[in-house]
């Protein structure tokens, strides 16, 4: 009789489990204040009477735990990093323990610009969802005040913070060879569904509890199925792929980025050898005089990516082939560089298992020390009830929500409406990306702005880039 009397109020055929409150018997209300563990446990019991084939997830929640905004589901633990484009938190959901990263984005001075690219890397995120080699999207929201991104939590830190680690110091060869190859197929992957990333750089690149590279930051990516092809300025037929929009940070940006000519792969793979060769050297192919924050240092290194050499020094200990690969990589002609597959098949990855890096089954090199700290930190501030605390700001009204198709789940804790979204791509690695037919067109009307980030230390603000950039583009034109 008791235990008909405590499943009474969950065995209704609503699905959602929508009880009104107001005529809950005083058994009901009993349970609750008995606590969650009793909850939970009618829950279950109630779940499996009611689909005894469906699997009891122990993160289901209670109408009543329903509370006002999704972000009171988390417990937050930590900062994790600030950007010019928002900052990124470590959170444990309250109930799992499972802990993500939450990107917050302020809507403070936005502009329409500034939102729609926010939209974007949204739309980007959750098309490659499903990808290993891209940050894996769990939930985005949004309200009054800001826009929410939850991630996956990669605890290896970031790319950037490795090299700073062992800057001036020669990593094994094997190893570079395998986390190069690890970003070359992560750009191809992005590649093969008509994405350019165009701010690939060290702090957007993740390493997860493997060791495993994993490309991230789609804030400026620019995703060319979702706008419709335009005919090229000259009225015929336009590359694919491409755009004269500059984005990007000028360290790893191409001479036709930065030279504002149209661009489109090779830009990224431009990128990409920036990045091996500071793997492979330990230092920077090329740099500008002067101090990173006074007004000429953009200008001229600008000005040595698009006309000087490069340059080798003995200490960099590199063989013929490390060498013939870079030299390929930083031809100032578009047409000269080397293709990704042409990359791929070069004598510099001759004993790599592209099969065996794309399905990762092997750990990396760099597998983070102290995986379990995050889950020890949260369980302190558990402890303590204390930590920091996040201010969300005031939720939409359904009718009044401008974007509702912003929100997004796969987890328990955000709920969001049905939705059918673009999945991902699969490369076909025997087949040249570059050239793919399905790829489409057109230049965006993406207004001038380029990230200024002296190897991720010297953060500026947008208003301050576009007018360096804007400065750059003029001289240029001089």
């Amino acid at each position: 009789m008791c235990v008909s009397l405590i499943l009474a109020p969950f065995t209704t055929p609503n699905a959602k489990w929508s009880i009104d409150q107001s005529i809950e018997s005083p058994t009901v209300r009993r349970v609750k204040a008995m606590g969650r563990p009793v909850l939970q446990l009618t829950k279950r019991i109630s779940s499996s009477l009611l689909s005894p084939l469906s699997p009891l997830s122990p993160s289901t929640r209670f109408p009543w735990d329903t509370p006002s905004h999704p972000l009171e589901f988390f417990r937050t633990i930590r900062t994790l990093g600030q950007g010019g484009s928002g900052t990124v938190y470590l959170i444990q959901d309250k109930i799992t323990t499972e802990l993500f990263a939450l990107k917050i984005i302020s809507k403070l001075g936005m502009d329409a610009e500034d939102v729609e690219f926010a939209l974007r890397e949204q739309r980007t995120l959750c098309k490659m969802r499903d990808t290993h080699n891209i940050l894996s999207l769990k939930a985005s929201f949004h309200d009054r005040t800001n826009f929410y991104f939850i991630t996956a939590y990669y605890p290896g830190g970031d790319l950037f913070s490795m090299l700073e680690k062992y800057r001036g110091t020669r990593l094994k060869s094997h190893s570079i060879k395998v986390y190069a190859a690890e970003l070359l197929l992560s750009i191809q992957l992005l590649h093969c569904n008509s994405i350019l990333h165009r701010d690939i750089k060290p702090g957007n690149i993740l390493i997860d509890n493997e060791g495993h590279l994993v490309l991230a930051d789609l804030g400026l990516a620019r995703d060319f199925n979702s706008v419709p092809p335009k005919p090229a300025s000259n009225g015929g037929q336009a590359k694919p792929m491409t755009t004269s929009a500059s984005h990007g940070t000028p360290e790893y940006a191409s001479p036709e980025v930065l030279s504002g000519k149209p661009y489109s792969v090779e830009a990224d793979l431009w990128a990409f050898g920036v990045i091996l060769f500071e793997l492979l050297t330990g230092r920077d192919p090329f740099a500008a005089a002067g101090d990173p924050d006074g007004p000429d240092w953009l200008y001229n290194l600008s000005k040595s990516i698009k006309e000087d050499p490069l340059v080798f020094r003995s200490s960099d200990k590199l063989d013929e082939h490390e060498m013939n690969l870079l030299k390929r990589l930083f031809e100032k002609k578009v047409e000269c560089r080397p293709t990704l597959q042409q990359i791929k098949a070069h004598e510099f990855f001759r004993y790599i298992d592209w099969d065996a890096i794309s399905r990762r089954v092997r750990p990396g090199q760099w597998l983070p020390q102290n995986t379990s700290e995050a889950h020890t930190s949260a369980s302190s501030s558990k402890k303590r009830s204390s930590g920091m605390k996040l201010y969300p700001g005031q939720q939409y009204k359904s009718h009044e929500d401008p974007y509702p198709w912003f929100t997004f789940s796969t987890i328990s804790a955000v709920s969001a409406p049905d939705s059918t979204t673009t999945r991902p791509t699969p490369c076909d690695t025997s087949s040249d990306s570059s050239s793919s037919s399905s790829f489409q067109s057109g230049n965006f009307t993406d207004a001038t702005s380029l990230e200024s980030n002296s190897e991720g230390k010297h953060p500026a603000s947008k208003m301050h880039l576009k007018r360096a950039w804007l400065r750059i583009r003029g001289q240029h034109q001089q």
